[in-house]
């Protein structure tokens, strides 16, 4: 039976494996940032962009169970490993969860950003996405399709890596981008099925402005 529901923010909500330990302070007003007419913004971290037409917020109910299943979805086997991803799931705060169809569509796509706290200076986006691309590939089942590459997005140096993920037995193509602003891990992650999906997000995601 084909699995209808791909877990979308799984890599955002598993980004701080071994890099990020304390979640952001919610304590700013501005920190969610404001979703109007297809327009993101987000003064706390001064930048915007424009999501793909017609694409909806997928509400904090069902990102709790997006969280719950991906996590589910990812064990390793390995104790060590599986207890650090759990713990590490409660390290970042969603700012941006969107998708092309409702939740449990067939061959849905979803876009989401995230932050998370660094425990101290000197890391870099590259550094990030070797942490992440090091615990994915942990599962033999996952594949990497384009090792890092960094380049500059919106203004922001970003370190960028796509893989395959196996998940409920069904290959997830993702794209992950991650950037460091204001001594935080901004994470922009992209999960689809078909390549007009991914050219939509791709599209969005590069209209991104940062603002001083």
């Amino acid at each position: 039976m084909r699995i209808s529901f791909v877990p979308a923010m799984l890599v955002v909500f598993l980004l701080s494996i071994s890099v990020c330990h304390s979640a952001v302070a919610q304590s700013q007003n501005d920190i969610y940032g404001t979703l109007d007419k297809g327009k993101y913004v987000n003064n706390y971290l001064r930048f915007e962009l424009t999501i793909p037409e017609g694409w909806t917020v997928v509400e904090s109910e069902e990102q709790k169970a997006a969280r719950q299943i991906g996590l589910d979805a990812t064990k390793t086997g390995d104790v060590k490993t599986d207890a650090m991803i759990e713990k590490s799931v409660k390290a970042d705060t969603t700012i941006l969860f969107v998708s092309e169809k409702p939740l449990g569509s067939l061959e849905n796509a979803a876009f989401g950003m995230s932050i998370t706290a660094l425990p101290s200076a000197g890391y870099t986006p590259k550094m990030l996405a070797e942490t992440f691309k090091s615990i994915f590939l942990k599962n033999p089942k996952n594949s990497l399709t384009r090792d890092i590459v960094v380049e500059n997005i919106g203004g922001q140096t970003w370190a960028n890596v796509q893989m395959d993920l196996q998940l409920f037995g069904q290959i997830v193509h993702n794209n992950y981008f991650v950037t460091i602003i204001r001594d935080k891990a901004l994470v922009a992650n992209m999960s689809y099925q078909t390549s007009e999906q991914l050219r939509k997000m791709d599209a969005s995601f590069r209209g991104i402005r940062f603002s001083k």
